[in-house]
């Protein structure tokens, strides 16, 4: 069983004018409530749901129902896929065959082009029905000549950046899209070529993503990195130590090298909810 803490929002003007609207709620007590409403609080749900409706809180609420964190497995891709629901894609790419299947024509050129530059020889990806499932292919060309082949026989690697790839390329674009540890199974070599699409679907959209590779660390500036540490049985969120940060900036030692030697610490600026929550009974 678990007791939801703390619940605090605070929605501020686009200009800053006017006064935030605030939700505030402490072991089921609700402490600060938007004006004109008065929700019930508990301490096993949350309270935030209940106010969808109300138009100060219903963009917020949208944005995160609409953040997609992708775990994304080979072994999911592989197989065959009940024909059902399209976009978005699900977080464990489960209905990944439908999104392909609905991408438009210029999404579907850039995951093409992508797999083209992992493999060297694919150059199509097409998604077959029968019996109720989704199948996916790849063409390759071999010899002169082009050949489909199936998902199941494609490589881990191909798969999983086949995956991600869908994920950063669906539309419409989520507003915040995560990947877990994209690294895993893809040859780091290929790395630059991910943080390229990682790079552009951050133009027009937020991108977070966990990692522990350093080649991938090597690529990011220090400043848009963040340490997450479970301390007390509470996980806190903070920038990289000030010295380290120093350090990579000086060309001292790069981020990978701090991470292969001891790994980030985080500055004194970590926080988490229980920060924000007043102690008072």
């Amino acid at each position: 069983s678990y007791r939801v803490e703390h619940e605090i929002l605070k929605v501020s003007p686009a200009d800053w004018l006017g006064s935030p609207v605030v939700l505030s709620v402490e072991r089921g007590r609700v402490r600060e409530a938007p004006a004109g409403l008065s929700p019930r609080g508990t301490d096993t749900e949350l309270v935030l749901p209940t106010l969808a409706g109300d138009p100060a809180i219903q963009p917020v609420v949208e944005a995160l129902r609409g953040i997609r964190v992708h775990s994304i497995f080979p072994r999911e891709l592989s197989q065959p896929q009940p024909i059902g629901a399209g976009p978005p894609l699900e977080d464990n790419g489960s209905n990944w065959c439908a999104v392909l299947k609905t991408m438009d024509q210029a999404s579907h050129r850039e995951l093409t082009l992508g797999l083209e530059k992992v493999t060297g020889d694919i150059t199509d990806v097409r998604v077959d029905s029968a019996g109720g499932y989704y199948t996916a292919e790849f063409e390759h060309r071999l010899a002169g000549t082009n050949r489909w082949f199936s998902a199941g026989q494609e490589s881990d690697g191909t798969l999983r950046m086949a995956g991600i790839l869908t994920a950063l390329l669906q539309r419409p674009a989520p507003p915040l899209v995560g990947v877990e540890e994209p690294e895993l199974t893809i040859n780091p070599g290929l790395l630059p070529l991910l943080y390229d699409y990682l790079t552009a679907t951050s133009e027009h959209g937020q991108v977070v993503i966990t990692t522990h590779s350093p080649d991938l660390v090597n690529m990011l500036r220090i400043d848009d990195m963040r340490v997450v540490e479970r301390i007390a049985g509470v996980s806190r969120v903070g920038t990289v130590a000030e010295s380290q940060r120093a350090m990579v900036k000086a060309s001292l030692m790069s981020a990978g090298e701090i991470l292969r030697d001891g790994g980030f610490r985080s500055g004194e600026d970590g926080w988490n909810l229980l920060d924000f929550a007043s102690d008072e009974s």
